[in-house]
């Protein structure tokens, strides 16, 4: 089956299921009727994986958490079971963990002082991107950017707009 991205999918489908039952023709136009798209799931395939020292600069204190890249245990079992044995979804912020949970599962993972290190170098991103984003705000820079999206957005819509720089800036 080929996918034709024109019609999609279902239309495929649509197409190698038909047989002479199902279409009724009406003037030039035919239509379909009763198709039934169906997926079933029989098994979840879990994969666990240790917790790690992240990266993340929008952890604003205490150190950063991600998971590992190898998972260390794998459990697979039949989605009913799964769903009944789950328990309640969490919501968001029931998910977030407080500085001291993350330093205190990191800790049997990474020394205190590779938390201090990584803490410190995502201040200094924090610090840098702020940075960019103050020297975004000046005037000139701004006038730049509005000329510039102004101009992609007239290109891209087909409207005419003299390109190059603001005659401000020449």
């Amino acid at each position: 089956m080929t996918l034709n991205p024109l019609y999609g999918f279902y239309k495929e489908l649509e197409k190698e299921q038909l047989d002479d039952t199902s279409i009724s023709s009406t003037d030039d136009s035919t239509e379909v009727h009763d198709i039934e798209l169906e997926v079933k799931f029989s098994t979840v395939d879990v994969l666990e994986f240790r917790p790690a020292l992240g990266d993340n600069p929008a952890c604003k204190v205490g150190p950063p958490i991600t998971i590992s890249q190898q998972p260390f245990r794998r459990l697979m079992c039949d989605v009913d079971d799964w769903e009944e044995q789950r328990g309640i979804r969490r919501s968001s912020s029931q998910l977030r963990l407080r500085r001291k949970e993350r330093t205190a599962i990191l800790s049997h993972y990474c020394s205190f002082r590779e938390m201090l290190e990584r803490q410190k170098e995502m201040w200094r991103i924090r610090k840098s991107r702020a940075k960019s984003n103050q020297e975004l705000q000046h005037p000139s820079v701004l006038k730049l950017l509005n000329h510039f999206f102004a101009n992609f957005w007239a290109n891209l819509t087909n409207k005419k707009r003299p390109l190059g720089p603001p005659s401000h800036l020449t």
